[in-house]
């Protein structure tokens, strides 16, 4: 998982390193957010006192079986911050055009989180369609929550 150059997702520096865990380097970009948006913004005491749950027991409980019990992540080349601002069509060839790439090799399903953000209407007219292509990891009962984790680098980096 990872990246081979310097990501840029706004005004946030993405981790270009390499791990074999999908786990360690989604924690690694949540705490980027998580450190940015309190240089930004300020400490933030609520915040302060949930953010140890998040990266000590959320993300292990959604991420981990993804990659134990004989289960493994095929990294799969991203977007990175794909949601319907961030496409268009080209008018002379009405080909879609996507734009604002943050690319990075990662769990095919963090795509979805962005997508699966009410404001954003990319989810309902591609969601199944991806799903084609990229099925469910399993866990499969964990898949709405992992989506839920995956927003949680959404919103703060953009």
């Amino acid at each position: 998982m990872g990246s081979l150059c310097q990501r840029i997702k706004g005004a946030l520096q993405q981790p270009n390193t390499w791990t074999s865990s999908w786990e360690n380097f989604f924690t690694d970009m949540i705490q980027r957010c998580f450190h940015w948006e309190e240089d930004m913004h300020g400490i933030h005491e609520e915040m302060q006192a949930l953010f140890p749950a998040v990266t000590e027991k959320v993300i292990p409980r959604l991420l981990r079986p993804l990659e134990t019990g004989g289960r493994e992540i095929q990294p799969r080349i991203v977007h990175g911050d794909l949601w319907d601002g961030n496409t268009s069509t080209d008018a002379a060839t009405y080909k879609p055009i996507i734009f604002d790439a943050s690319s990075m090799y990662a769990h095919n399903e963090f795509e979805l989180g962005a997508w699966s953000l009410l404001r954003h209407q990319i989810y309902k007219m591609y969601i199944g369609a991806y799903q084609e292509y990229f099925p469910i990891s399993a866990p499969k009962e964990d898949v709405d929550d992992r989506l839920i984790l995956y927003r949680l680098y959404v919103g703060p980096a953009g």
